[in-house]
Formats: structure tokens, sequence, C-alpha cells
């Protein structure tokens, strides 16, 4: 199996990040119209993106910002085209989980999912115990 181009990568990345921040803001993935809008570029440049057209890395700086603004995780350019971030960041609550929480408490949530990954199990294991006790603790 040949290894995966940059350009390909970055394609892959882009229309992943693009579903999640959709699902984190809104309950729903954004479409590349909606995306676009949302970060004030054309239509046209996220299809060039999704085609693996890497931008300058000006651009790719700006990039990584907005996604680890949005994510509360840190995506640096440098992870955005080396990086296949869904291997990374998993999104595993279901939308349907969110709803009725503020935007504060999502991105709560959204912030132990996404930082889990890095956790080794033992300290996986002591948030949910953490967790478990504040629960009691109402």
């Amino acid at each position: 199996m040949t290894k995966p181009t940059k350009a390909n990568i970055f394609a892959k990345n882009i229309r992943f990040l693009r579903r999640i921040v959709g699902l984190f803001s809104r309950r729903k993935p954004f479409t590349q119209e909606e995306f676009s809008n949302e970060i004030g570029i054309t239509r046209r440049t996220v299809i060039f993106w999704e085609s693996g057209q890497i931008p300058q890395s000006s651009k790719l700086e700006a990039i990584s910002r907005y996604f680890t603004k949005k994510l509360s995780f840190e995506i640096t350019p440098k992870m955005l085209i080396e990086t296949e971030l869904s291997r990374v960041i998993e999104y595993s609550p279901a939308p349907e989980f969110a709803l009725g929480m503020g935007i504060y408490e999502r991105q709560i949530l959204s912030s132990l999912f996404l930082s889990a990954k890095e956790l080794s199990p033992v300290d996986r294991k002591k948030v949910l115990n953490y967790i478990a006790r504040l629960k009691r603790k109402k």
C-alpha cells in the first residue's frame, strides 16, 4: 500500500474537520458552502482544498488557528498536512447526546473527547472516576 501524500492528507483533514466543527457548533456537519461562509472564503477555495490543493503557509496557519479555537484541541499546520486527523480525533458522542446543553457544556464535552486519546488508560479511568464523584455531589 502506498503512503498518502501530503495533499491527500490535507484534503481528507479539511473534509473531516469541516464536518466535525459543524457537529460541535450546530449539531450537524457543515456543507462546503456553510463552511466557506463561516470562515470567510469562497466555496471554490474549499473545493480546491478538499481536492488536495495545499494553501500558502500563512493561510495554513489561519486554518489551524480556526480549527484549534473551534475544537479546543491544538491542530498545527504540520498536523493538517502530515497527520490523518480522523485517526487521532474521535467524535464519540452523538449530536443528540448534546441536545439541551449550552455552548459551554458542549465545549467541555468536546474537549474531553478530543483529549482522551492523549491520556493513558489509567488516566482516562481517573477522569471517569472524578466525573462520577462530581455527579454524586449533586
